[in-house]
């Protein structure tokens, strides 16, 4: 009997970009799987956190503009390594570059569909590995014995 070895486990996300009056324009499709780092998407997104929860605290406007750049930013690197740099610009060219515009209609898209699937993705590799090692282990001690 062969070894199997297995394509990790991905989902098809389709995000649709409307005109104001709801005519769809286009649709992204946007694959979820564990190999889209969750670590890494959940670092920029607690950094995103950071920067707006700190934004409330700027109070000169040169800094303001100077934190919104950030913020822009941190927003673009969440979207690039979650829905990937193709769709990002995609996203970014629908909104004709208002990136602040783009995170405040699409954010919920990513905090409500994207972050929880991701995560569910990782809870079930942990879940699969701890399962993996303990059988090992397991079948290695009744051989000591």
């Amino acid at each position: 009997m062969a070894y199997q070895v297995k394509r990790a486990e991905s989902e098809i996300v389709e995000l649709e970009l409307a005109d104001a009056d709801g005519t769809v324009e286009k649709r992204l499709r946007i694959r979820l799987s564990l190999s889209s780092s969750t670590e890494q998407v959940m670092a920029k997104y607690l950094e995103l956190l950071k920067l707006q929860t700190s934004l409330s605290q700027v109070n000169a406007m040169e800094d303001k503009e100077a934190a919104f750049a950030k913020l822009e930013e941190a927003a673009l690197q969440v979207y690039t390594v979650t829905i990937g740099e193709e769709n990002t610009r995609e996203l970014l060219a629908f909104y004709e570059g208002r990136c602040t515009e783009m995170v405040q209609q699409t954010l919920p898209f990513i905090q409500d569909e994207v972050i929880p699937r991701l995560r569910g993705y990782a809870r079930a590799a942990r879940k699969n590995a701890a399962e993996r090692y303990s059988r090992k282990r397991r079948g290695l001690l009744a051989r000591i014995k």
